[in-house]
């Protein structure tokens, strides 16, 4: 499984006296790491000590490192890396006991469990359109989780109407006792018709 690529934040003191120090710092090195290794020749004799790099947060390593400033082909390379993560990821968060504990990121997942807000919150097809929610998503997740178009979200929601209808039936199925059921009617404003059922379960006691 791989390990989620995190997007670095230098502070911002920090990230000012780098730029004075050098313009020419590509941003590539907050996920590799430069070092010196001894290189052999054709015949497997040491011969000069040449400029390597390894990815941080994969195993992959001894890519070129050169000082003549270009870094294109490790961009490159973190960039592949940023899109073939796996869409179930290793994360990590703190219980309510304050234990650090493991959970496994998964689009399908996050995808119903908003659906499911939008459902019980009573938000439109579009609140995962709306700009402040992308900026949201955008500064806590970056480009791990892909919000859905509101169209998306309108078939998921009859989806998951059907998915909670059918696990109702069984719920009443296999209830012990009565079942009393009530209705409340009422208007809206704008004269929306709407009625509430509540059930009620009775046992022998």
């Amino acid at each position: 499984m791989s390990p989620q690529i995190p997007s670095p934040q230098m502070p911002t003191s920090f990230s000012k006296k780098l730029k004075r120090a050098s313009k020419t710092i590509s941003d590539v090195w907050l996920w590799f790491t430069k070092y010196e290794a001894l290189h052999h020749d054709q015949e497997n004799n040491p011969s000069v000590m040449i400029q390597k790099a390894d990815f941080k947060y994969y195993d992959k390593k001894g890519y070129s490192a050169k000082n003549t400033g270009n870094t294109s082909h490790l961009k490159r390379h973190m960039e592949d890396c940023k899109k073939n993560q796996d869409p179930v990821q290793t994360l990590f968060s703190r219980s309510p006991i304050g234990n650090i504990t493991s959970f496994g990121f998964n689009q399908d997942v996050a995808r119903a469990e908003l659906v499911r807000f939008i459902v019980v919150d009573e938000q439109t097809f579009s609140f995962s359109e709306k700009d402040a929610f992308k900026r949201f998503i955008r500064k806590t997740y970056g480009d791990i989780f892909q919000p859905p178009s509101r169209n998306i979200v309108k078939a998921d929601i009859f989806k998951f109407y059907k998915i909670e209808k059918e696990d109702l039936k069984i719920v009443l199925q296999n209830t012990p006792g009565k079942i009393s059921p009530t209705s409340d009617l009422w208007s809206s404003p704008i004269k929306l018709g709407f009625c509430c059922v509540t059930l009620h379960f009775l046992d022998s006691t």
